[in-house]
């Protein structure tokens, strides 16, 4: 079993790229929902969040204030950093326990925006990079109804991404069409096969 990640900025295309690849018939992990779902439902993690931004990080039905998460963890790096720390292991743990699930795919994916920057990469034999032009990263970012600022600190809080996209063994530059993107990703899809 090869594991292979996909990753990108924000609005680069992605999970869209991930969408694709799950339409062929290969498994995929999607870390950000997992990392949500940790984060609403593990206790300890909603101690250590409390602790962190306060109690109404969650609302009164105990579900995760995201507008208020997502505003503290975008703005200031060293809330980022300490949630990250309490939740990117055990999202590790679930994609460990997704691939012991998927033991007879040929390929598993692993899809997140942070795969350098929570090490996952050392636990991957491949990365697949989704990049695209500012213009369509703030364009895609709008239509999904975020303000100009958020999109900014979120492209800011993501790092060099230059230098992830260097490190990945495969980068699509996603500025075209869908068509165009699924022709990049079943060209990928064979070279990891052949590999």
């Amino acid at each position: 079993m090869k594991k292979v990640g996909i990753t990108g900025g924000i609005a680069s295309g992605k999970t869209t790229a991930a969408r694709i690849i799950e339409s062929l018939g290969y498994p995929v992990f999607y870390a950000d929902p997992v990392a949500k779902d940790i984060m609403a439902n593990d206790p300890e993690v909603q101690t250590e969040i409390r602790a962190l931004i306060g109690k109404e990080a969650y609302l009164a039905d105990g579900s995760l204030n995201k507008l208020l998460l997502a505003s503290e963890l975008f703005s200031k790096k060293d809330i980022r950093k300490a949630v990250n720390s309490l939740v990117h292991p055990r999202v590790l743990n679930r994609f460990m326990e997704f691939c012991k699930s998927h033991q007879n795919s040929e390929l598993v994916f692993h899809e997140a925006a942070l795969i350098y920057q929570a090490g996952f990469d050392k636990f991957l034999d491949n990365v697949i990079f989704v990049t695209c032009s500012r213009e369509h990263q703030i364009q895609r970012g709008l239509d999904r109804g975020l303000t100009y600022p958020d999109i900014l600190n979120r492209i800011e809080s993501q790092g060099n991404l230059e230098e992830f996209r260097q490190r990945a063994l495969f980068t699509i530059r996603n500025d075209s069409t869908i068509q165009d993107l699924t022709t990049h990703v079943s060209q990928i899809i064979r070279s990891l096969k052949q590999g």
